[in-house]
C-alpha cells in the first residue's frame, strides 16, 4: 500500500489524535498488515520513519509529478472507505489513531477497485476491531 501525494504536499504534525482505519489479516490475537505482513497488537503504540519517493507523473493529479510515501503506517481516512476496501479483500477493519504529535501525510491510495483518501504516519495505535 503506497500513499500517493501531490509534489507540493508537506509533512504535517498532528495537533490532536486522528481516527483512521486499517485492513488486516487476523492471526490469533495479533493482526498482520495487508501489504507488508507486519504483526501488530491492539493498544500498542508503533513507530516508523516516513520515507517519501518521487515516482513520475500521475493521472490522479492531472499529470503532475507524483510522490509516494513508501515507508510509514498507511491507513484509510474513513470507516466507510475501509469497509468498501474490506468487501474486496474480505479482511477485518481496525479502528486506529494517529497520536497527537505524530508526523503524517494525507493523500490517496489506489486499491483494486477504488481510490480512497488515506494517511501515512510516523506512529499508530490500534484501538478497536470491526469484523
Amino acid at each position: 500500500m503506497c500513499l500517493e501525494i501531490k509534489w507540493h504536499s508537506l509533512r504535517r504534525k498532528a495537533k490532536q489524535d486522528i481516527v483512521v482505519y486499517k485492513i488486516f489479516d487476523k492471526i490469533g490475537g495479533e493482526y498482520l498488515t495487508y501489504c507488508r505482513g507486519f504483526l501488530m497488537q491492539l493498544d500498542k503504540l508503533y513507530e516508523s520513519p516516513l520515507k517519501r519517493c518521487y515516482n513520475g507523473n500521475s493521472e490522479m493529479y492531472g499529470g503532475q509529478s507524483r510522490h509516494t510515501i513508501e515507508q510509514g503506517f498507511h491507513s484509510i481516512a474513513t470507516c466507510k472507505e475501509a469497509y468498501a476496501c474490506m468487501s474486496v479483500y474480505r479482511r477485518p477493519v481496525v479502528k486506529c489513531i494517529i497520536p497527537k504529535g505524530s508526523y503524517y501525510y494525507k493523500g490517496l491510495w489506489r486499491g483494486n477497485n477504488a481510490t480512497v483518501k488515506s494517511y501515512a504516519s510516523s506512529s499508530i495505535k490500534l484501538i478497536e476491531v470491526y469484523d
